[in-house]
């Protein structure tokens, strides 16, 4: 049986970089976590081309290269448009209450005054 080929190793500083964030938050770091986020840049190296790819193509990726994008997106690497957010609803929210406590807290604030309830503003 032959074996699958290998990944492209691109951006590897990124990718640890999202490692040290779950790491540091007591989240798994399996294979399947590094292989998420390798999968999701090997296929889009640019991530500014990201939202130009048609929608079924982005809901395509893996679970485990979705919550990358979330993370990417939390962390101001990438910019997914309005339709992906609606389709894929990547839980920002939640997200940014472990990426950065700090802006989260004045995200909520923000939806808060602008008549959001807590539980659709963490979605």
């Amino acid at each position: 049986m032959p074996r699958a080929t290998a990944l492209p190793i691109i951006r590897p500083d990124l990718v640890e970089y999202y490692l040290a964030h779950r790491a540091a938050q007591g989240m798994n770091n399996d294979h399947k976590v590094r292989w998420g986020a390798r999968a999701l840049l090997a296929a889009v190296p640019d991530l500014a081309v990201f939202r130009l790819l048609p929608l079924e193509r982005q809901m395509a990726f893996h679970h485990e290269s979705h919550r990358f994008i979330s993370w990417l997106a939390v962390t101001g690497h990438l910019q997914p448009g309005a339709d992906y957010l609606v389709a894929r609803r990547p839980r920002l929210g939640i997200v940014l209450a472990r990426t950065d406590p700090e802006l989260h807290l004045r995200f909520m604030e923000t939806a808060r005054v602008l008549g959001f309830r807590e539980p659709l503003a963490m979605t």
